[in-house]
């Protein structure tokens, strides 16, 4: 059966090159914070997470999300170096900002061909983080999970946005930077799956399997359009 419809992750995925934000941060911030460990390091990002979450946001930018989640890990570590962790979420921000572009082309090119959607888990704010790099006239669906009140791995997240976006799963392409929240799920409905691999914040097993996988939005245009 031909595939209809394309359901992306957002973070990781789209974002960045397939790279796991908890790892890009861990690596900007041990420069900052060369007496901690490893483990402090992650324990900082993931409590930023958790933050973020708890608090919710809903018409931040994607810069006003950066400076907030490097802020609360800098407070997690023991400083509040404010411009510091400006600096840091402004640099990761101009990045973004040059890989949206090349998304942004992307989603253009397939949007005639296909019914995309985005889902990812969020903030609150994903709507307006996808009007921000103008993602949103190529969408059928964006789905963040703070307002879903559903958060992956659950495959419940998934099959609301199969639903929405009217076809079936053997209809339904899912590509994501996580094996346990995008492909792990999306096989189980019954999905094809991309998994787009960078840096990962766990190493893979060997069993962990996908119908693809790539390393670059140039092997994901060549496999799609």
């Amino acid at each position: 059966m031909s595939n209809k419809a394309i359901l992306f992750d957002f973070g990781g995925t789209l974002n960045s090159d397939g790279d796991h934000w908890g790892v890009l941060f861990r690596e900007r911030l041990w420069d900052e914070f060369p007496e901690r460990s490893i483990e402090e390091l992650e324990e900082a990002y993931i409590e930023s997470e958790r933050r973020l979450v708890r608090e919710g946001l809903r018409e931040e930018t994607f810069r006003e999300t950066l400076r907030l989640q490097i802020r609360y890990q800098f407070e997690v570590l023991g400083e509040g170096r404010i411009e510091r962790a400006n600096k840091h979420a402004d640099e990761f921000y101009a990045i973004t900002v040059e890989r949206m572009s090349e998304v942004r082309t992307l989603l253009k090119d397939l949007s005639p061909r296909y019914r995309l959607g985005i889902v990812s888990n969020f903030y609150g704010n994903l709507d307006a983080i996808c009007n921000e790099f103008q993602l949103t006239p190529y969408l059928a669906l964006i789905l963040d999970s703070a307002l879903a009140g559903v958060r992956k791995p659950d495959p419940e997240i998934w099959q609301r946005a199969i639903t929405q976006v009217g076809f079936t799963p053997g209809e339904t392409v899912i590509v994501g930077d996580s094996w346990k929240n995008d492909i792990a799920p999306g096989i189980g409905l019954g999905c094809k799956t991309v998994w787009y691999r960078g840096l990962e914040w766990r190493p893979a097993h060997e069993d962990q399997r996908a119908d693809h996988q790539i390393r670059s939005l140039a092997e994901l245009r060549e496999l799609l359009l």
